[in-house]
């Protein structure tokens, strides 16, 4: 496994950044993109199961997320199946002077033929290419939240 782990302070109060992550909605349509699509399958309670369809190379990737919301705290994620089927991901807000903290940590598990082929290329790539992702993630959330839709 892969650990990655970031912080970013979003310059708003806890309330506004809570409120956007815990709007399933609203936070998988600000990440879909051309490469990438997301769908709830089902949400109740605190708990959402999200498909994602994602673009690697020809194929079309398709992997489930379970997410349970621990709302103002925490948001844990783990993928359920699919590539990369036991990673697990916490997201954690706190609030600071600046506005809120957000910490992003993602335990990464890769399976199968693609576990072994990104095993071989070094888990410093792996983990480089991660970070990359995890910062453009982050980095589109506080856009969003500091600067509006």
């Amino acid at each position: 496994m892969a650990k990655v782990q970031l912080r970013k302070v979003i310059r708003v109060p806890i309330e506004k950044v809570v409120e956007y992550f815990g709007n399933p909605e609203l936070y998988f349509s600000m990440h879909s993109s051309d490469d990438a699509s997301f769908k709830i399958v089902s949400s109740r309670e605190n708990e959402i199961l999200v498909e994602e369809e994602r673009d690697a190379g020809r194929r079309r990737l398709k992997t489930t997320h379970k997410t349970v919301l621990h709302l103002p705290h925490r948001i844990d994620s783990e993928v359920v199946s699919g590539p990369g089927q036991g990673s697990k991901s916490t997201t954690t807000f706190e609030s600071v002077s600046e506005g809120t903290k957000v910490t992003y940590t993602m335990d990464i598990k890769f399976g199968g033929m693609a576990g072994k082929v990104l095993g071989q290329l070094g888990k410093k790539w792996i983990k480089k290419m991660m970070e990359d992702e995890m910062e453009a993630a982050a980095e589109k959330n506080r856009k969003y939240l500091e600067e509006g839709s």
